[in-house]
């Protein structure tokens, strides 16, 4: 605004006026569209907005004393006010519609993930375990099934029983898009799931070892520790042969979804992916037999299980989580090519995560239904 053409000034004074004519609303708006407006008013605040119409009005009327001539003094004092006038229309019109853009998110709000779990027995039987009563208890061959006041389940051996189930069934549970779930297995081992995940176990462990099978997906695990009874792990992959990992008493986290490597990190304890030993902090990335150790984050690793995201990645990497937690389907209108870091609830509705993303400036959303649209 540092320069407006004359025929401008004429245009903003008619049409502010309401008296301009077909060719002059045609030059008022080319010259608005000249302007990077949502740049431009996306950085400002009422306070800019006021500053920059006495800038403007200022400039305006320094150059009306040096030309002293009337006609003029009276067309660049509308025209200053055409322009504070334009700003402040633009600014209002730009913020009404980015408070508009968030209302019409939390008006088709997703709420974010819950427990949710699907176990299936060894005789066909499934049991929806979020629907299930708290302190329900199924028996089958000497092996009590509890729901906790927590929502988790129990596999307790009864006393009466105790190891004389020798041919122990198997049993696996399931998690759906937007659920999660833990259980603790018969030997005391604690194992916690994220969404859209699957683990195959022994409703009983019998023998020298103990064995589980992580299908697909992300689980936590806090081992039982028993010297004489190793832990494993064996984690499918889709693309090549398993992982197997081999852990005394330890904590650790294993992501094994379909489009990403297998990655272990380990929290506490010892254990070992394939042949190599990992050390507390350290991460292990794994495809078949070939398997990379290196520094890891491991409260970054495990947050999803405290309920956080911790996003450091591509807007990518960050929509995968948010697809999985919140079962929606993410559509890109646009590629953001930035990388983001971000801490966040995963409690919260997703308006309000897509919002904290939004304050970066670099990208925008839309919901629609079962949709979160990704804009520039």
């Amino acid at each position: 605004m540092n320069h407006i053409p004359e025929h401008i000034q004429i245009a903003l004074l008619h049409y502010i006026e309401q008296t301009a004519t077909p060719e002059e609303v045609r030059l008022v708006e080319e010259w608005n569209a000249s302007f990077d407006d949502e740049r431009m008013y996306d950085e400002a605040t009422e306070e800019d907005i006021k500053t920059s119409c006495i800038r403007v009005h200022d400039k305006l009327m320094h150059k009306v004393m040096q030309e002293k001539r009337r006609r003029v003094i009276r067309l660049w004092s509308c025209a200053a006010a055409a322009a504070c006038i334009l700003f402040v229309l633009l600014a209002g019109g730009y913020w009404y519609s980015h408070n508009n853009r968030d209302n019409r998110m939390m008006q088709q709000d997703i709420n974010p993930g819950g427990n949710r779990a699907l176990l299936e027995m060894a005789n066909g039987v499934h049991l929806d375990l979020d629907k299930l009563a708290t302190g329900n208890v199924t028996t089958r061959n000497g092996l009590v099934i509890q729901k906790k006041e927590n929502g988790q389940i129990d596999y307790i051996v009864s006393k009466r029983t105790g190891t004389a189930v020798v041919n122990p069934e198997y049993h696996t549970l399931s998690t759906p898009r937007g659920g999660e779930f833990s259980v603790t297995l018969s030997d005391g081992t604690r194992v916690h799931m994220n969404a859209a995940s699957r683990l195959r176990f022994p409703s009983v462990f019998t023998g020298a070892n103990r064995k589980v099978e992580l299908l697909y997906g992300e689980a936590y695990f806090e081992v039982a520790a028993q010297a004489h009874s190793p832990f494993w792990v064996q984690v499918n992959n889709q693309d090549s042969l398993p992982v197997n990992i081999q852990v005394l008493g330890t904590s650790f986290n294993v992501n094994a979804y379909a489009s990403q490597q297998i990655t272990t990190t380990l929290v506490s304890g010892k254990i070992k992916v394939n042949t190599r030993l990992l050390k507390p902090g350290e991460q292990a990335k794994s495809t078949g037999s070939n398997t990379k150790v290196m520094e890891g984050d491991s409260e970054a690793a495990i947050a999803w299980k405290n309920g956080r995201f911790e996003f450091n990645g591509s807007m990518e990497e960050i929509m995968e989580q948010v697809a999985l937690w919140y079962n929606v389907e993410v559509i890109y209108k646009t590629k953001i090519p930035y990388h983001f870091v971000a801490s966040v609830s995963r409690h919260e509705p997703v308006s309000r995560l897509l919002h904290i993303l939004e304050e970066t400036g670099k990208v925008h959303f839309s919901i629609a239904s079962n949709q979160v649209i990704v804009l520039p």
